[in-house]
């Protein structure tokens, strides 16, 4: 049970820094100009930052599944485990 809710902390966090990077490439890409090489690796990376955005969404959606239900939140969890 506590194994399942640490990893599920682990992959909220991977979650919110992969969505923190995509945001900054998206913004990257929009200063680029359209169609330009620059414009396409950033699209590029984009489309591979999005697969894991997606992949840890999945994913804790699965461990959300397995976990135990109770009171705590994800970051009591976090709280509790620092």
């Amino acid at each position: 049970m506590a194994d399942e809710r640490r990893r599920l902390v682990k992959s909220s966090d991977d979650l919110l820094r992969d969505v923190d990077v995509l945001k900054d490439l998206e913004r990257q890409k929009r200063r680029e100009p359209i169609s330009s090489p620059g414009f396409h690796d950033l699209a590029d990376e984009i489309v591979e930052k999005s697969r894991e955005v997606m992949h840890s969404s999945i994913e804790q959606e699965e461990l959300g599944d397995e976990a135990e239900r109770g009171d705590d939140t994800i970051d009591d969890v976090a709280s509790s485990s620092r």
